[in-house]
């Protein structure tokens, strides 16, 4: 059966193409199943949350071979493989990929970096149900530590470098990583679920590990919190125990003086208790509160309903006008769909990720396979080439 947002695609050609010769597509989806010899069921993985979302899964890449033959000939300008579909307003349409900057006009080509976001693992002791990485106590991924600093070495004069993962505490070569980043960087943050598997059992971060941390070089340690209470965030964490364990983490970077911050993503009851989560947040010491958006990849392709509810984005501008006591942090996507233009100093800033495969991609958040570099630091390729692939918000 198909979803309802596939009613049908575009016939109007300047929605249905994604090149200057502005084809027409079928505007029956089956028939353009059936013309790539594909049956309705693939669509049953097919992400497309809500208009204006980028479709770049891996369960979504079969519809690229639906692209009209003008899409494919190299004189357009773009390969099928550097077009997507992107639902807008209800109608599916085809646009350029985003990757290569080679291919999208009008956007910076990245040159150099600002900010650098690190997944040092895969690892996590929780299996968060809207994960970007798909984490969980059974992956075995580490960034190698030679990669990271080859990449560092690549890239002067960055601004800042956030530890994450997974659980970027699980990396056996951990306060490695901090101490290189603090090198290498003015600012080093963690992103942390606030527990670590300790002799096969869910604990809270160690003291020892926090202290030493801290005397790393790390500035603040940034914790994901879902909920005001266990039933909350637990059921987001899908880990029984994470929220006790998280909020005693808390309470132990406070004592230690360490200044913290909280990640929070509208996933529990999509958004309605996330005024209960700021308040838990100001009386347990956090400095600021990030509200970021569900991205759809990873673990988060199959939630039912990506969507917060409507009254989410009111709670979301209340805290934005200063109302919490707390420093909020709205990431630019959740800006975007809370209808504030307000800008930051942080949006001219150039972004990518290092995944622990040594890929890279651009911004913070975009971790799917067809924003991914061509090749790895690992392998030996240069910085400045893979750079070049990507481009900047």
């Amino acid at each position: 059966m198909l979803p309802s947002n596939f009613s049908g695609l575009a016939s109007n050609p300047t929605q249905a193409s994604c090149c200057s010769t502005s084809p027409t597509i079928s505007t029956n989806i089956s028939t353009t199943l059936q013309r790539a010899a594909l049956s309705e069921r693939h669509l049953e993985h097919v992400s497309l949350p809500r208009p204006g979302w980028w479709c770049g899964t891996a369960e979504a890449m079969f519809v690229r071979h639906c692209l009209p033959p003008s899409c494919r000939h190299s004189g357009s300008g773009y390969r099928d493989d550097q077009c997507f579909p992107v639902l807008v307003c209800g109608v599916l349409r085809w646009e350029p990929r985003r990757l290569s900057s080679r291919a999208t006009s009008g956007r910076r080509i990245m040159t150099h970096l600002d900010t650098l976001c690190v997944e040092l693992t895969a690892r996590c002791p929780l299996q968060c149900t809207h994960c970007s990485v798909g984490a969980g106590p059974e992956r075995r991924e580490f960034l190698a530590l030679a990669t990271f600093a080859d990449c560092l070495a690549q890239s002067p004069g960055l601004a800042e470098i956030f530890l994450s993962g997974g659980e970027p505490f699980e990396h056996p070569n951990f306060l490695e990583f901090v101490s290189l980043s603090k090198r290498s960087a003015r600012s080093v943050v963690v992103y942390s679920s606030g527990t670590r598997i300790e002799r096969g059992q869910l604990a809270p971060l160690p003291w020892e590990q926090i202290a030493a941390a801290a005397g790393a070089g790390v500035e603040r340690i940034d914790v994901s919190l879902y909920g005001s209470s266990a039933i909350h965030h637990d059921a987001v964490t899908q880990t029984h125990g994470s929220f006790e364990h998280t909020v005693e983490t808390l309470r132990r970077l406070r004592l230690a003086g360490v200044p913290f911050g909280i990640h929070y993503v509208p996933v529990a009851d999509r958004g309605a208790g996330m005024l209960s989560v700021t308040n838990l947040a100001r009386v347990l010491g956090a400095s600021r509160f990030h509200v970021l958006s569900v991205a759809p990849q990873g673990r988060a392709r199959r939630l039912p309903n990506l969507l917060p509810q409507p009254s989410f984005y009111d709670d979301v501008r209340e805290l934005w006008s200063g109302v919490s006591g707390l420093r909020v942090v709205l990431s630019s996507r959740m800006r975007r769909e809370a209808g504030i233009t307000e800008g930051t100093a942080r949006d001219s800033m150039r972004a990518a990720m290092l995944d622990s495969a040594g890929f890279l991609y651009p911004d913070e958040g975009r971790r799917q396979a067809e924003f991914r570099s061509s090749r790895s630091l690992a392998s030996g390729a240069p910085l400045a080439e893979l750079l070049s692939e990507l481009t900047a918000n």
